[in-house]
């Protein structure tokens, strides 16, 4: 595995991981505070917004495997040097460009 591979693993996957890792952090500790009589209608709000970020973890996670998807049947943009999936970047210094997920390398947009 080189560094270009765990840089796009990075990219990709490591926003649904940590919001999958804080819900259940935030599931433990809304379960601690369950045992309170005085917190338990709080809990109840609390256990929605969980969901929420579970949700949320979830979408990411899904437009991460997408983007993979895309690249593989040569749909949309990708990086003109590696192959591998691009992020547009509106407010450039020089204009909209794509950034490469993978190598790094930049590409102005056609804009």
């Amino acid at each position: 595995m080189d560094f270009n591979q765990i840089r796009l693993a990075f990219n990709l996957f490591f926003k649904p991981l940590m919001l999958f890792l804080v819900s259940l952090l935030a599931m433990n500790l809304i379960e601690a505070a369950a045992m309170q009589p005085t917190l338990v209608p709080l809990t109840k709000i609390a256990s929605y917004g969980i969901i929420g970020v579970l949700l949320l973890a979830s979408y990411l996670l899904a437009q991460s495997v997408w983007l993979l998807v895309k690249v593989a049947r040569g749909v949309g943009e990708s990086c003109h040097g590696c192959g591998m999936p691009v992020r547009y970047v509106s407010p450039g210094r020089y204009g909209p460009y794509y950034k490469c997920m993978a190598c790094g390398a930049n590409r102005r947009s056609h804009e």
